[in-house]
């Protein structure tokens, strides 16, 4: 639960504890200022990053992939949520796949990993070419320049 309630605490940093009750059911519940509640009372967000990160626990030293994970969240999040699942994965030994088709997601995740380490996040873009796939690949610093002079590389 430590790694969880840490996790979650880039999203939800008044989280003070992380808990299984049995009281109304088995549930998992924590603490938001002093207020205990379930996890189903702490939003959609929240719900989403715990079922994100649970997965990467649970994939421990394998793979992962995420589809539309920008789904559900709110964008002042994005980079709190990449954080807190490439900090998991890392110390796990999982290999985080994520899929988006959002600029701003995708901007977040470079750069709230661009200075930890430039070879953490890499993207791959798939464009169908003469109908087959072509696939890219596109580092860190050269998706940040082509963010930084407008490029779509989504």
């Amino acid at each position: 639960m430590a790694r969880l309630l840490t996790a979650l605490q880039q999203i939800e940093p008044r989280l003070r504890d992380l808990y299984i009750s049995t009281e109304w059911g088995t549930q998992v519940c924590g603490a938001i200022d002093g207020i205990e509640l379930p996890l189903e009372l702490m939003g959609n967000g929240l719900r989403r990053v715990f079922a994100y990160v649970a997965a990467v626990l649970q994939a421990r030293a394998g793979a992962l992939l995420i589809d539309e994970i920008e789904n559900g969240l709110h964008y002042s999040h994005y980079a709190g949520v990449w954080k807190a699942l490439c900090s998991t994965a890392h110390l796990e030994g999982v290999q985080l796949f994520a899929v988006t088709h959002s600029a701003e997601f995708l901007r977040a995740a470079l750069t709230s990993t661009s200075n930890e380490s430039p070879s953490l996040a890499v993207c791959w873009r798939l464009d169908r070419v003469d109908g087959k796939v072509q696939v890219t690949r596109i580092s860190t610093g050269e998706a940040l320049a082509a963010d930084e002079f407008g490029v779509d590389i989504r």
